[in-house]
């Protein structure tokens, strides 16, 4: 806790010194206190931003809910959990970069009116994903005992935690990249509603309910939150491939 605290002060001074020092980020704020807010502008940002937030919190909620079934399975199934989450995070991190990336290039591609462009950036950056996740996670697999090694589980939770990585891995180089990085593009062209609707019923209804069918009633032990989880990512992208070949989610744009 303390070694993440001291590393965000100093990234934030850092980024703070970036800015005074940098010659082309200058910001001037004159006449504040005549400063009126526009309310169209406020209205276009919480469309995006309250939806996110809501869908964020929800998230939040249901990993605790997650986290009380996985205490409940024993000491080996909770230290596999942890450790194959941590390895798994990996796996996220440039897909998490992509998916940033993503917002911004189709936001300026559908601010130029480049519609079809929007829909061409978004497939290439949905393959350059793939390969991303590929890579990753090749390597991750190919070195799980080494990296698993550096946690100092009993062979028990090892053999477990490196079940979950290999069924993890699978899923996330054929899943994850449409489940995660392909709305970004849609939250760029505002289609906000539409993904809030499919990540809600996909995280109550199958990450999580599902869940606790697995565990309780077929006895699938901590496979059951990887399994449901992976569920959940089917049902996201049973509804976003078909709204992205669509067209559905540039409708606000389209004359």
């Amino acid at each position: 806790a303390i070694a993440t605290s001291v590393a965000r002060v100093v990234n934030t001074i850092m980024l703070i010194v970036f800015v005074i020092k940098s010659k082309k980020l200058i910001v001037r704020l004159e006449n504040i206190l005549k400063y009126k807010p526009n309310k169209d502008h406020i209205k276009d940002i919480c469309k995006i931003g309250l939806p996110n937030g809501v869908e964020n919190s929800m998230f939040e909620i249901g990993r605790l809910m997650l986290s009380v079934l996985v205490s409940g399975l024993g000491t080996i199934s909770i230290a596999a959990n942890t450790v194959a989450k941590t390895l798994a995070s990996f796996q996220y991190t440039q897909g998490t970069a992509m998916g940033s990336g993503l917002v911004t290039i189709v936001g300026n591609c559908i601010g130029a009116n480049e519609l079809e462009q929007a829909q061409k950036n978004t497939k290439k950056i949905i393959m350059f994903e793939y390969v991303g996740m590929l890579t990753v996670s090749a390597i991750i697999c190919i070195f799980s005992n080494f990296f698993i090694g550096l946690f100092g589980l009993n062979p028990e939770s090892a053999a477990l935690c490196r079940n979950l990585i290999y069924i993890h891995s699978i899923a996330a180089c054929t899943i994850w990249p449409i489940a995660f990085v392909l709305p970004n593009a849609f939250r760029a062209a505002t289609d906000i509603k539409f993904i809030t609707i499919v990540t809600m019923i996909a995280m109550w209804a199958f990450r999580v309910a599902l869940s606790y069918v697995f565990a309780y009633f077929c006895g699938f032990g901590i496979y059951s939150i990887w399994f449901a989880m992976f569920a959940d990512w089917l049902f996201r992208i049973c509804f976003f491939i078909p709204r992205f070949t669509s067209r559905r989610w540039l409708r606000n744009y389209m004359v």
